[in-house]
């Protein structure tokens, strides 16, 4: 699935383009819960349009309180809890069987962050190994991780001040994070805090992804070229792609 800044989705197979919808507002993000089949589509302003694959319509939206702007979204691969991190630096929780109103809120601007001018969150992230670890990457620079069941964080830590965090993703064994700005990209223990190492690009990174179960990365960079990096420290590599690395 594509997200396209004229409002229209579009979805995609092996052949190509296969079909396209237009959506109610203009989008953000993209996230989609793997088990009942929906799709969440944050807007610009403080709606969340959800898309039933099963019923192939639009359900009731997501509204959040008229003052919040949404900025990113994610969902626990355990739960189906969806997060969506909002301009004022709060993240709320929204279960996905009671849409009316939110389940929880981390209020991480005003208690959490070092740097609190107009901080707002700017990137989210379940932990794919544990159903109670999130994370949180904010405007300043900073991230901040969260046991769910604790009133209180975990960590945090100071990638690159100023420039905001734009992904996290956790390693194999969840002991480490790895977590990028537009430069550079920082891998660091979770219990410490401590960078393991650091990895500077000669092009602006956009977003990294790294690959289930595995130290294969992938860098969407500010070019027209898709990089890719092998960490061993993150994972075994992949069976498809040991023929790159030979």
């Amino acid at each position: 699935m594509f997200l396209r800044s004229d409002r229209k989705l579009d979805f995609h197979t092996k052949s190509g383009s296969y079909y396209q919808i237009k959506i109610p507002e203009k989008g953000i993000d993209l996230t989609f819960n793997a088990r009942k089949l929906l799709l969440y589509i944050p807007s610009i302003h403080n709606h969340v349009s959800v898309f039933d694959f099963n019923e192939g319509k639009f359900l009731n939206e997501i509204k959040l309180r008229k003052d919040t702007k949404i900025t990113c979204s994610g969902i626990s691969n355990f739960n189906g809890l969806l997060a969506l991190g909002t301009e004022n630096g709060r993240n709320e929780f929204w279960d996905p069987r009671v849409m009316k109103k939110c389940v929880g809120k981390i209020n991480s601007f005003n208690k959490y962050t070092k740097y609190r001018n107009n901080n707002g969150v700017s990137t989210l992230r379940f932990s794919d190994k544990s159903e109670h670890l999130f994370f949180s990457g904010f405007n300043s620079g900073e991230i901040v991780v969260y046991d769910l069941r604790c009133f209180s964080p975990l960590i945090s830590k100071v990638i690159g001040h100023s420039k905001p965090v734009k992904s996290i993703r956790a390693s194999h064994d969840s002991n480490f994070l790895l977590a990028s700005n537009s430069n550079p990209m920082k891998y660091w223990r979770l219990s410490t805090g401590q960078t393991k190492f650091s990895l500077k690009s000669e092009i602006d990174i956009n977003h990294i992804c790294s690959i289930k179960n595995s130290g294969m990365v992938f860098f969407s960079l500010n070019s027209k070229n898709v990089g890719i990096k092998y960490f061993k420290t993150l994972g075994p590599i992949p069976e498809w792609s040991k023929f790159i690395f030979k």
